[in-house]
């Protein structure tokens, strides 16, 4: 079954929600992207939302600049044939914040030792910060 124009297909929901993960993760802002394509950030906008299709020949620029494979734009398309396409998992990642992003960004130029150690260091931090923290002091009865 078709759809109708006025609706964005949902593969292209898709694509658009891939396309923004992608770019968070790299740490780029709309406007570098769109900079670095030859298109405006408004571009880049309504391709993330779906509202307009990417061109095959754009995704592979879009790809390139976000030194990404091109089939990173399409996970999560249900092949089956039972659905157009199956939403993002990680919507979570859409949230992050801005250091959140700096700091994979900077992950990424790491080796597999160094993000190990990381990641332990890490995973040791709520104990350490659960074990300094004073116990809560029992507010004094009034007389």
């Amino acid at each position: 079954m078709s759809q109708t124009t006025s609706q964005p297909h949902a593969v292209d929901i898709l694509v658009g929600n891939n396309l923004r993960r992608v770019r968070l993760l790299r740490g780029i802002s709309q406007t570098a992207l769109a900079k670095g394509i030859g298109i405006t950030f408004q571009q880049v906008q309504k391709y993330e939302k779906g509202a307009n299709r990417v061109s095959a020949s754009k995704l592979w620029e879009i790809s390139r600049f976000l030194e990404t494979d091109i089939q990173e734009f399409f996970v999560g398309v249900d092949t089956s044939g039972d659905r157009a396409a199956a939403p993002p998992d990680d919507e979570e990642l859409l949230h992050f914040s801005r250091i959140d992003l700096e700091i994979i960004q900077m992950l990424r130029d790491c080796d597999e030792g160094v993000k190990s150690a990381i990641r332990d260091l890490l995973r040791d931090v709520p104990r350490k910060t659960r074990a300094n923290k004073p116990a809560p002091t029992a507010r004094a009865a009034s007389a």
